[in-house]
């Protein structure tokens, strides 16, 4: 886990396992993860600008746009909804699941 994930831990979200995915271009970063179960994104880092989609294709409803570089977030995703990005360059998004917070 990255510096900055363990900040985002010990900082009080929750007691929350944050943890990150990435792609090196569009396509699918993080996937469904389950019935019930939300996608919380505290930040995102990118090489571009990006845009981010509740499901697994630009045609899925857009979550929010980031600019280049690093930008902080608190997004909860829809329940049991996939995340993907579109970026032509390495997206990192860091976040925590809703419902295994805290052992629940």
């Amino acid at each position: 886990m990255g510096a900055y994930a363990r900040h985002f831990k010990d900082g009080g979200w929750k007691g929350a396992d944050v943890m990150s995915a990435s792609v090196a271009t569009a396509g699918a970063i993080i996937a469904d993860p389950g019935d019930n179960v939300h996608i919380v994104i505290v930040g995102v880092s990118s090489q571009v600008d990006t845009s981010l989609y509740a499901g697994t294709s630009v045609s899925d409803p857009v979550i929010c746009h980031y600019n280049q570089g690093w930008t902080d977030a608190a997004i909860n995703v829809s329940p049991s909804t996939a995340v993907y990005s579109d970026g032509t360059g390495r997206t990192t998004v860091f976040y925590y699941l809703d419902g295994l917070v805290n052992g629940s």
